[in-house]
């Protein structure tokens, strides 16, 4: 926590000294970095509180830690409240830390990892030329809990728009013994539309 009056935060991350987590595509991380986040939070939290409850001048005092509520910064049990930076400055504090870890859980299979999309595309396609128009586009996505609206809204449609891009710009073929891309990515007009 920063210290009273400072916004500024430590957070480590993309540092090869770091311990490995999951991949950083299709949200893979999130799940492994806001669990270990969370879990320092709410230590944190915890430790703080029961230094409020510990401190005779704190206006806690006394109270029953569970019927403690922490909110933007402030503690609150009934009509009483104390605020971090003002628990931490009583007790000469600069700063406060917690740690926090997390193993991921045995996988849920078949069901652990079963999110649903579904697009939906309006294309006109002209017979003479070729010429392929999407008029719209639309998707349908069950994405389980978001944790930021604007970078899901964000993958959600960069995954429609990668996906338009694969099946009117890139044939892609793979070759069937190896598995492996047999062309390089790119238009093959002929190939889509003799």
């Amino acid at each position: 926590m920063a210290p009273a009056g400072n916004t500024a935060h430590d957070f480590e991350n993309g540092d090869t000294d770091l311990p490995n987590i999951a991949a950083a595509v299709g949200s893979a991380g999130v799940g492994m970095i806001s669990a270990a986040v969370h879990s320092a939070a709410t230590a944190l939290r915890n430790q703080l509180i029961a230094r409020a409850v510990a401190d005779g001048a704190s206006p806690l005092h006394g109270a029953d830690p569970v019927d403690v509520v922490a909110r933007d910064g402030v503690m609150t049990a009934g009509t009483a409240s104390d605020s971090y930076a003002d628990l931490l400055q009583r007790n000469f504090q600069p700063d406060a830390e917690a740690s926090g870890s997390w193993s991921p859980p045995a996988d849920d299979v078949p069901y652990g990892m079963m999110t649903f999309g579904a697009q939906f595309a309006e294309v006109a396609v002209d017979p003479e030329l070729g010429l392929v128009r999407v008029r719209r586009m639309t998707g349908a996505f069950a994405p389980g809990l978001v944790l930021n609206p604007k970078t899901a809204r964000s993958q959600l449609m960069g995954g429609m728009l990668w996906g338009l891009g694969q099946a009117l710009l890139e044939a892609n073929h793979m070759q069937p013994r190896t598995g492996r891309w047999a062309n390089a990515s790119q238009v093959h007009w002929r190939t889509a539309w003799p």
